[in-house]
């Protein structure tokens, strides 16, 4: 197996969802390439920071001031009807996107900022959540 193609699959064996042949290729590849055995112990490393991380309680308003803004927002001419014009399923899926994005952001960001400064990335984001420094 090729550096590029153990690369690519490296998510996919560090989650256990490959077949028994291909995971034992990519582990036979790793016992020889130091800098893919080097890129799987930094993905291993960052599955195991994520998944240590606490879980972020959102503030109880928040669900209120979201709704408010989106109303708002869904009151401009235009928007307004676009919005009606989807289908439920184009609804889902837009909402279901803008929620995946929110929490991409969220993981992202709290790594990025504990690579920054050293300091507890998720305390800063709930430090932002409860005093409701994100949504004015």
């Amino acid at each position: 197996m090729e550096c590029s193609e153990t690369r690519e699959l490296l998510d996919a064996w560090l989650d256990r969802e490959l077949s028994p042949e291909l995971a034992e290729g990519i582990e036979q590849h790793l016992e020889s390439c130091p800098d893919c055995a080097e890129e799987s112990a930094s993905l291993g490393r960052l599955a195991a920071s994520l998944e240590a991380m606490p879980p972020i309680q959102a503030p109880t308003r928040l669900a209120g001031q979201t709704l408010k803004a989106f109303r708002r927002e869904l009151n401009r001419p235009g928007l307004r009807d676009w919005w009606r014009g989807l289908s439920l399923a184009m609804r889902g899926a837009a909402c279901g996107a803008a929620l995946a994005g929110m929490v991409f952001g969220i993981v992202i960001g709290s790594t990025l900022a504990s690579s920054l400064d050293g300091s507890s990335a998720v305390s800063y984001i709930q430090f932002l959540y409860d005093t409701g420094g994100i949504l004015p």
